[in-house]
C-alpha cells in the first residue's frame, strides 16, 4: 500500500471533519493520500477539558512508537500534547473507547459517533508506522477543516 515512501520524514495528518457533542469524526492522511477515518472525543473550546471526553487540540505533534502499558505493545504516541499524556492512535468503535485518543477506523453516516472495521484498520497502520518510524521522523498533524453540515459530502472511503 505504502511501502514505497522512502522519505525520512513522514506525515500523518488528521482532518477533523464532523463534529458532534459526543465524538469528532475524520479522516487520516498518510503522506498525502488517504487511509481510514478517525474518531476522537468531542472538539472542546481552547482552555476547557471535560477529562475522557474531550479532543486533543489542533497542531503538530511527534509521532513516536513506545509501548503501551494499557496495550502491552508497541504502538503510535503523539509525544508534547499539551494537558494529556498517552495520547495514541489505537483501535476502537466510540468515544467510550478513547480518552484524547485518535482512533481508526471505517465511518458510515448512518451511524453518527462510531466507527467500525477498527481493527482491520490499526494493525496494517501500526506496521506501517513502525515501519516509518525506523526510518526518521513521523509528524502527526491535528488539523480541523471545519463542521461538515451535510455528511453526504463526506465521500472518502477506507483504503485498508
Amino acid at each position: 500500500m505504502y511501502n514505497t515512501l522512502s522519505s525520512s520524514l513522514t506525515f500523518v495528518e488528521i482532518r477533523r471533519k464532523i463534529f458532534t457533542d459526543i465524538s469528532t469524526i475524520g479522516e487520516l492522511w498518510l503522506d498525502g493520500k488517504f487511509y481510514c477515518h478517525t474518531l476522537e472525543d468531542a472538539v472542546r473550546p481552547l482552555g476547557v477539558k471535560i477529562p475522557g471526553k474531550t479532543a486533543i487540540y489542533t497542531g503538530d505533534y511527534i509521532l513516536q512508537i513506545t509501548k503501551s502499558n494499557r496495550f502491552g505493545i508497541l504502538m503510535p504516541e503523539l509525544i508534547n500534547v499539551p494537558y494529556f499524556t498517552g495520547i495514541r492512535i489505537h483501535a476502537g468503535n466510540a468515544d467510550k473507547n478513547t480518552d484524547g485518543c485518535i482512533l481508526v477506523g471505517r465511518y458510515d453516516e448512518k451511524t453518527p459517533n462510531f466507527i467500525s472495521d477498527s481493527r482491520a484498520a490499526f494493525e496494517p497502520l501500526n506496521t506501517m508506522l513502525k515501519h516509518l518510524y525506523g526510518m526518521g521522523t513521523v509528524i502527526c498533524s491535528i488539523r480541523q477543516i471545519g463542521n461538515v453540515k451535510d455528511e453526504r459530502e463526506y465521500t472518502n472511503r477506507p483504503t485498508y
